[in-house]
């Protein structure tokens, strides 16, 4: 039983008294001998002692590197990370440049610092950042992507944002298999995957409910490098990696 614990039964000792614990202590101070509530503290305190005796210290880091490295570790174990290369830099001075573990699943090289992975739904985090850096999110969508189909012209982007546009999917769940037959079916390009949404409706009324769907997040990055007129990457890597 921890500190919690203790605490608890000294709170649950007022309310059997019949007295609240505001109560408790003000008629407590007029006792000469030992208050109930001291009495517990006071063995809420062993039993904190006892929880530090009977389990081994563990050694504090000599250095933000090894507590970082330790971390790497800690994480690959809790969290099941195949690798990981982690670089910490603050105000332009690096920190800390540590890996772990494996390059991936199926192969036994060794992460290196020069290990590149795939950002996946990480781009998504640039994405949102970027377009409320610069776009009024209150504004229609098509007011700056024209080529964004009629019918969704008065989509917003905070709905984008928030997956409450109810854009349909452009692919389906029997679709990511991981077979190179249903990899192909994917749209190749933003303009055919419009083109494969032109036909299928809304899947709900735009800011009724959240549907989570890619299809927002591709759309918004299709609307930034309108906006910018040029590769979302070059947009990220300029407005966030190297302003970092």
């Amino acid at each position: 039983m921890g500190m919690w614990s203790a605490a608890m039964v000294c709170r649950q000792m007022d309310l059997l008294d019949g007295r609240s614990p505001v109560q408790h202590q003000v008629q407590s101070r007029r006792l000469r001998q030992p208050s109930k509530r001291l009495l517990c503290w006071l063995a809420a305190a062993g039993m904190l002692v006892a929880q530090v005796c009977c389990f081994p210290a563990i050694a504090a880091p000599a250095s933000l590197e090894d507590a970082l490295t330790q971390q790497l570790h800690v994480n690959r174990q809790r969290c099941g990370i195949v690798g990981q290369a982690v670089s910490v830099v603050h105000n332009g001075k690096p920190l800390f440049g540590g890996v772990d573990g494996l390059a991936g699943m199926d192969m036994k090289q060794p992460v290196t610092p020069e290990q590149i992975f795939p950002a996946f739904s990480v781009s998504k985090l640039f994405v949102s950042t970027l377009i409320m850096q610069l776009i009024d999110p209150g504004q229609p969508a098509r007011q700056y992507l024209p080529g964004l189909l009629q019918r969704w012209e008065h989509i917003s982007l905070a709905q984008l944002l928030k997956h409450t546009s109810g854009l349909p999917a452009y692919f389906e769940p029997s679709q990511m298999s991981g077979t190179d037959k249903a990899s192909a079916s994917f749209p190749a390009t933003a303009q055919a995957l419009l083109e494969v949404l032109v036909a299928r409706p809304l899947l709900c009324v735009p800011g009724s409910e959240t549907r989570y769907v890619n299809t927002n997040d591709v759309v918004l990055a299709q609307l930034l490098q309108a906006h910018d007129r040029m590769p979302c990457a070059q947009v990220a890597s300029e407005r966030i990696i190297r302003a970092c």
